[in-house]
């Protein structure tokens, strides 16, 4: 549960309540991951942030070329706000890095647990 700091205290609905992530699904050519990564992590964390982002994850499998990039924010809305601006550096970076975007999906967050 995300700290409430509404005005008026009282019960969050479900989608105050809960962290929202938004995935994205790419194929990438198994030789160009490291690559990949280093994109990633040029674009995707601090642009996350900027645009109110909580967290960024990207997880890869250096055999299949598979990747999925995770970006939290702290409610649906926040989420939803930032589609458009999100859309633009998915597409600008796949076309450069010739990535192929295969999947964007929008989860609640229903447990996250990190040290």
């Amino acid at each position: 549960r995300v700290k409430d700091s509404r005005p008026t205290p009282g019960p969050m609905t479900k989608e105050e309540a809960a962290m929202h992530a938004r995935m994205t699904t790419v194929h990438i050519e198994p030789g160009m991951v490291d690559a990949a990564v280093a994109a990633y992590l040029e674009r995707i964390p601090q642009t996350a942030r900027e645009m109110g982002g909580k967290g960024s994850a990207l997880l890869v499998n250096r055999e299949t070329g598979e990747a999925m990039s995770f970006t939290m924010w702290e409610d649906e809305a926040a989420m939803r706000a930032t589609e458009e601006r999100a859309g633009e550096l998915r597409r600008s970076t796949a076309e450069e890095m010739g990535w192929e975007v295969t999947r964007v999906e929008h989860f609640e967050v229903a447990n996250l647990d990190m040290d």
